[in-house]
């Protein structure tokens, strides 16, 4: 049997349907004053291996460094300016701009203008990812003191880590 013939068999069984979703369509997870983000095409569907998510970003909000190390993330701006940091790089991502981040690699992201910025977030693989982003806004409105606490606990489950030594972002 040829890889061809390996693969078709591999995905022979496979229980994945088309996607197709309009501008604003998907499963949201919002984070009052800071940003909101909706789920394309998650692990679901995609059975782990992708997900792709439309995140806006409000004025002054930043996501600090840290890596993951099992999967890759790119980032892909549509809207406004998305200041970021892949590794020791720095750079202003405006519109069209895509930028890879392999696994291992700090990165961080931030919105320093007045305007929102709006980017697709892509993961690969996505083992879940969509559940991070849902509990994190969940325990953001939650009410409760200690949900930065939990949500490192969360971090740790959805391979995101702070980087040793910390990195100073923006």
């Amino acid at each position: 049997m040829c890889l061809l013939d390996e693969i078709a068999e591999l995905h022979a069984g496979s229980r994945q349907s088309p996607v197709y979703l309009k501008k604003g369509e998907g499963d949201v997870a919002i984070y009052p004053g800071r940003a909101k983000t909706t789920f394309k095409y998650t692990s679901k569907e995609s059975e782990g291996h992708y997900g792709l998510y439309e995140t806006e970003v409000a004025p002054g909000s930043v996501t600090p460094p840290h890596i993951h190390y099992e999967l890759n993330e790119q980032f892909y701006v549509l809207e406004g300016e998305l200041e970021m940091l892949a590794g020791d790089e720095r750079v202003t991502a405006t519109p069209g701009t895509f930028v890879a981040v392999p696994r291992g690699m700090v990165h961080a992201f931030a919105n320093l203008t007045e305007k929102p910025v709006t980017f697709l977030l892509a993961f690969c693989p996505d083992v879940n990812r969509e559940r991070w982003f849902k509990r994190v806004a969940e325990l953001m409105t939650s009410g409760l003191e200690n949900w930065k606490d939990i949500r490192e606990g969360l971090d740790i489950e959805f391979d995101s880590y702070d980087p040793e030594p910390r990195v100073k972002f923006p």
